[in-house]
């Protein structure tokens, strides 16, 4: 019986990372899930074909071309675009001037981001207003052929009001202030959410984190196993090792795909998907956005590719 539950597992995980266009919607068709290696890109360029008057993208990197064709054909049909990229990406501070003289040339309007802030490491789409997508990744081909990573497509107009809000904000370089509890913006209320969303966890916290060194999440992480809650967190090996320093037997190491996708789940109830790394600049200086989720669809989704992360995991 447990060869046959494992069977159909890997069955579930292979047709939601393999097959095209799949995406899980809840019964209300208010969020969807992106989860699939190899084919969220074309998830999203479906998305982005939805627009009739305006796309807004902020994007930390960009180094993917593939997506160019697409922006100028929907840019021919009378689509407004406006892109925002970080100018400088750590360790990669030129790569993404070619996206943006390319985007230029074709008429569409690219600014750098807010020097307010570090980095403006925040990866959203908002289309005609009335739907977003925020990601864990980039448009880079690492996201979409190695990482693990994820995105959530909310049709939620109250969020994707919020998110436009704060893209023109950023764009015209005014300030900006969030009222949503299930939007997340560092430097603003993020770190807030995240400590009080791990806080209430009862039972258990199932995360998946690219880096945690922030010494305040380390401490709430260690108070939750102390009283109890099952903590575990699912890492990049190249980050493992450190991070068990802290946190003990609660850190695993994933070699394949690599964990780039800063996302967590609490007592299987709600899940936080978004750009924030459990990092200090994350949360006090740096530009990031993410959601809060309650769709049952979507977290019975995260859960089944847990499952699958966590039983190719090992303790570093």
């Amino acid at each position: 019986m447990k060869n046959v539950k494992k069977f159909l597992l890997f069955v579930l995980i292979f047709l939601i990372t393999f097959l095209p266009n799949i995406a899980i919607l809840s019964s209300e068709e208010d969020e969807v899930l992106i989860s699939q290696t190899f084919s969220s890109k074309t998830v999203l360029l479906n998305e982005f074909m939805k627009a009739k008057e305006e796309l807004l993208i902020n994007i930390y990197g960009w180094t993917d071309f593939d997506f160019i064709p697409t922006l100028i054909n929907i840019a021919k049909n009378g689509v407004e675009i406006k892109v925002i990229l970080e100018e400088a990406p750590y360790l990669s501070e030129t790569q993404n001037f070619d996206i943006r003289d390319m985007l230029r040339k074709y008429g569409i309007d690219v600014r750098w981001a807010k020097e307010d802030f570090f980095l403006t490491h925040a990866k959203y789409v908002v289309i005609d207003g009335t739907s977003a997508i925020v990601l864990t990744g980039n448009f880079t081909y690492s996201s979409f052929s190695k990482n693990r990573e994820f995105g959530l497509i909310t049709y939620n107009t109250e969020n994707a009001k919020v998110l436009r809000d704060l893209f023109y904000a950023d764009f015209e370089r005014l300030q900006f202030q969030n009222t949503n509890p299930n939007v997340l913006v560092s430097p603003i209320d993020s770190r807030t959410k995240v400590e009080n969303a791990l806080k209430s966890a009862k039972k258990s916290v199932k995360i998946w984190e690219q880096s945690i060194s922030d010494p305040g999440i380390i401490k709430i992480l260690k108070d939750l196993k102390d009283k109890g809650v099952d903590v575990k967190i699912l890492m990049p090996v190249s980050s493992a090792s450190t991070t068990k320093e802290y946190l003990g037997d609660s850190v695993l190491a994933l070699p394949n795909p690599y964990i780039h996708a800063k996302a967590f789940i609490v007592d299987d109830s709600f899940a936080y998907i978004g750009s924030n790394n459990f990092t200090t600049p994350s949360f006090d200086n740096e530009r990031e956005v993410a959601l809060f989720t309650y769709d049952s669809e979507v977290i019975n989704e995260l859960k089944m590719i847990w499952d699958w992360d966590l039983s190719h995991s090992y303790s570093p």
